[in-house]
């Protein structure tokens, strides 16, 4: 299994900076970034649905924050556990405790 990483960036106002989210996991060594400006309650975001039909198994997904690939509660644990089926690491900077990997880290 590949271990590439993959960056979703999403920004929802004017005031958020698509370059700071960027900037942060690519430093991280993200292979491959999806940008979208959009806000996370709509589920029209092409370039989420592309990052999730791009990833693979042992592929490792990086957030700057939890509220970038959804809003609700419900919705981020739907992808986080849709993505440890698939194999697929769920990472967020700022929540470097949740670890999709482990029971601990499990939403």
């Amino acid at each position: 299994m590949a271990q590439i990483i993959v960056c979703y960036a999403r920004v929802s106002t004017k005031e958020q900076t698509m370059e700071s989210q960027v900037d942060a996991v690519v430093a991280t060594g993200a292979f491959k970034v999806f940008m979208e400006q959009a806000s996370g309650a709509t589920q029209v975001r092409p370039q989420w649905q592309e990052c999730l039909r791009y990833l693979q198994p042992g592929n490792h997904l990086v957030v700057t924050e939890l509220t970038r690939p959804g809003r609700s509660t419900e919705d981020l644990a739907g992808i986080i556990t849709l993505l440890g089926e698939r194999g697929i690491v769920f990472k967020s900077l700022t929540e470097p405790w949740l670890d999709n990997r482990s029971a601990h880290g499990q939403l």
